[in-house]
């Protein structure tokens, strides 16, 4: 792809991009975020729920990589009252979380809660985190999905 294409997919300056691209200038997580979803094609694109999905574990990812400790104890007791709530309900992704938090491999639980993966976006849809996050951290979580996926629209 040409860096006019890319400029036009993107919305990014096509100068930027070449100053990126020679190394003259750094890139911004924004100009990168944008520059990735113009090379993506529109239906490998996630749904506004999956890009969601993304969002809060960036932000969930970051708590833990601040305190393991505590997220892995919220995690382990968040899944104890999972149980109790609803008996049988989803035990093959209770019993996936109980053998990563049994296990508990920082670098193996944040790729999980980083990965953009549809089998990692599904495991995590039935997880142990609710309620680590803050409203407003969520709501900053569904402010930047929407963002990227107004983002992926005007580059479409």
């Amino acid at each position: 792809m040409s860096q006019a294409e890319l400029a036009r997919r993107s919305g990014v300056p096509q100068p930027v991009i070449s100053a990126v691209e020679s190394g003259k200038r750094p890139v911004s997580d924004t100009c990168l975020d944008k520059l990735t979803w113009a090379c993506v094609p529109t239906k490998l694109r996630p749904t506004p729920a999956e890009l969601i999905n993304v969002e809060q574990f960036r932000l969930i990812a970051a708590a833990t990589v601040l305190d393991p400790e505590r997220t892995r104890q919220y995690m382990v007791a968040r899944l104890q009252r999972m149980r109790e709530l609803q008996p049988g309900a989803s035990e093959m992704w209770l019993q996936f979380w109980d053998q990563v938090l049994q296990r508990w491999d920082l670098p193996e639980v944040l790729r999980l809660f980083l990965s953009d993966s549809p089998a990692d976006m599904e495991r995590r849809k039935v997880s142990p985190t609710a309620g680590l996050l803050s409203e407003q951290e969520l709501a900053e979580a569904v402010h930047r999905a929407r963002v990227r996926w107004e983002d992926a629209a005007r580059a479409a």
